[in-house]
């Protein structure tokens, strides 16, 4: 799996020192209008789950059809899915490679199963993933492609440019530094934590793992 810090451009110290002064000449559609082509609207949303939801519902409408076929990267965060599942949607994860782009050739396996309605393509981390292949896929399939852009501020080095539907900015209005998900889901699992650091010789103290009744304790 691919490691990577954010490539989300770092704020400057003017930034900071202008933002009292900077609230009241905040408009969003002057916010939007980067990512915005002619004649395009943008929305926002506070959480980057109702954005998916709005999409899903769209698109339902548009095929009238019941159940959504949304395709997402086998890396995603699921509580930005948890409302997709109460709209019934038919949720599919297709694997990445190594770099984070979609593996295309167990795409085309997957459209034994079904064909999908939504495609996700995931800018992991603000980095570039070529899109190319994604918009094929998806437009010989008669999907629309939705472009998530979560981690970068700005459109740039082609990222927001070959989407239907671009979702952006949800929750990280700024760059941050540190762990990402990945990192953070490991450390709660005690468990796994573990395992890595003493696969890494990484000195730890021995434990003991016991499943009883579906409970699972954890003694050191």
């Amino acid at each position: 799996m691919f490691s990577q810090l954010t490539y989300a451009p770092l704020p400057e110290w003017n930034h900071f020192s202008s933002l009292p002064f900077s609230f009241n000449k905040i408009s969003y559609n002057d916010l939007a209008s980067p990512w915005l082509g002619e004649d395009e609207k943008g929305y926002w949303y506070s959480r980057s789950a109702w954005a998916l939801l709005a999409i899903a519902r769209y698109r339902q409408s548009v095929i009238s059809n019941k159940v959504v076929n949304i395709w997402l990267p086998g890396y995603f965060c699921n509580e930005s899915i948890e409302p997709l599942r109460n709209l019934n949607a038919r949720i599919s994860f297709y694997p990445i490679l190594p770099n984070g782009s979609p593996d295309i050739g167990a795409c085309k396996n997957m459209l034994n199963d079904s064909s999908p309605d939504l495609f996700v393509l995931v800018h992991y981390f603000g980095g570039l993933i070529d899109a190319g292949d994604s918009f094929n896929f998806a437009k010989n399939n008669g999907a629309w492609l939705i472009e998530d852009a979560a981690h970068t501020l700005i459109p740039n080095n082609g990222i927001g440019e070959n989407g239907d539907i671009q979702s952006f900015l949800d929750l990280h209005h700024i760059s941050y530094c540190g762990s990402a998900a990945k990192a953070s889901k490991l450390a709660m699992d005690k468990h796994l934590s573990k395992m890595i650091a003493k696969t890494e010789s990484v000195p730890t103290p021995e434990w003991i793992l016991i499943k009883f009744n579906n409970l699972i304790f954890f003694i050191i």
